[in-house]
């Protein structure tokens, strides 16, 4: 934990957003965990119509919250050791329209517009 934590991230306290890549098959999208707002984003320029497939993804994205959410239990992520960590794998999932714009694209707007 020590390792991630000095190498990649800062103290968790002002933490408002978590970009996690997600690989299942093929396939890449992206989760991200929305801190302030309790939500699991899930962003997917290839969205599948498959409803098992989408599915399947979105479980993946909370066993990936339930790591995180182990993760954040360490108190060395915390400036302020008496922070209760977010319980990120009780957040709902959502799924924002993506439309025709690459992933990236549209992450970088949608983390100027809700960051």
């Amino acid at each position: 934990m020590d390792y991630i934590k000095n190498r990649y991230m800062g103290p968790a306290d002002d933490l408002m957003m978590i970009y996690v890549p997600m690989h299942i098959g093929h396939h890449w999208y992206l989760m991200i965990i929305e801190i302030w707002d309790r939500k699991l984003v899930y962003l997917d320029s290839f969205k599948s119509d498959d409803v098992a497939e989408i599915e399947l993804r979105l479980r993946q994205m909370k066993d990936v919250a339930k790591y995180v959410e182990e993760m954040l239990r360490d108190k060395s992520f915390w400036e302020a050791k008496d922070t209760m960590p977010p319980f990120v794998a009780d957040y709902e999932p959502e799924i924002p329209f993506v439309g025709s714009k690459h992933l990236a694209q549209w992450t970088v707007e949608f983390g100027f517009v809700n960051g």
